[in-house]
């Protein structure tokens, strides 16, 4: 498999890890639980988005409450 980015004005990272998981969705747990358990007090999640011009998933790293 060989992966393309054209990304002349920039990639938003949070959408392009979201796409990746979409792409590999067997390792989405695996993801998800690797940045629990290297970073402590982090939550980490898989969030819908669509702002009426994008519609995907965010990948949304945040602190802990």
């Amino acid at each position: 498999m060989q992966i393309h980015l054209d990304a002349l004005g920039g990639v938003a990272g949070d959408m392009f890890a979201a796409a990746l998981l979409d792409l590999f969705p067997d390792r989405e747990a695996g993801v998800l639980g690797s940045i629990r358990a290297a970073l402590p007090g982090v939550s980490c999640e898989l969030v819908g988005h669509n702002d009426g011009i994008l519609a995907g998933r965010r990948f949304v790293v945040a602190r802990s409450a």
